[in-house]
């Protein structure tokens, strides 16, 4: 039995992004856990997920601060979406040291990145509201 990609302890507290990193858990199991010829499919499927979230993620930063993704947050999401691309090759020659390369280096990532990159995003999501502690105008 594989570990699952995300547990409770890395829900962060965001709806959007946390059912996200969810769903992106979902793919991720599938792919780890299919036979041979069912890999690309999953693989892809993991990606586009992946791709959107990034996507989602930056824009909901925006939109609620004002602020970008800093670089090392999306230089972190293209090393994740290069070790998909990296997986997609290695397929074509040992799939099963794909799958154990999604299973371990990809997992081990995600699961940093989640606790540290998505983390701060996710605090600096929730003190931009109106009121919040980080908000001038309520500790003027």
């Amino acid at each position: 039995m594989v570990r699952p990609l995300v547990t409770q302890n890395f829900c962060l507290g965001h709806p959007v992004i946390d059912t996200e990193h969810a769903a992106i858990g979902q793919y991720w199991q599938q792919a780890v856990s299919c036979e041979r010829l069912q890999l690309p499919l999953h693989l892809a499927r993991l990606k586009k997920a992946m791709a959107r979230h990034f996507d989602h993620e930056a824009e909901i930063l925006a939109q609620t601060t004002g602020m970008s993704l800093c670089t090392r947050h999306r230089a972190e999401h293209g090393a994740l979406l290069d070790l998909c691309s990296e997986v997609a090759l290695l397929y074509e020659q040992d799939w099963r040291k794909a799958q154990s390369l999604l299973r371990n280096r990809f997992a081990a990532m995600v699961r940093e990145h989640i606790i540290s990159m998505d983390l701060c995003t996710v605090l600096l999501i929730q003190t931009a509201g109106e009121g919040a502690p980080c908000d001038p105008a309520t500790t003027a």
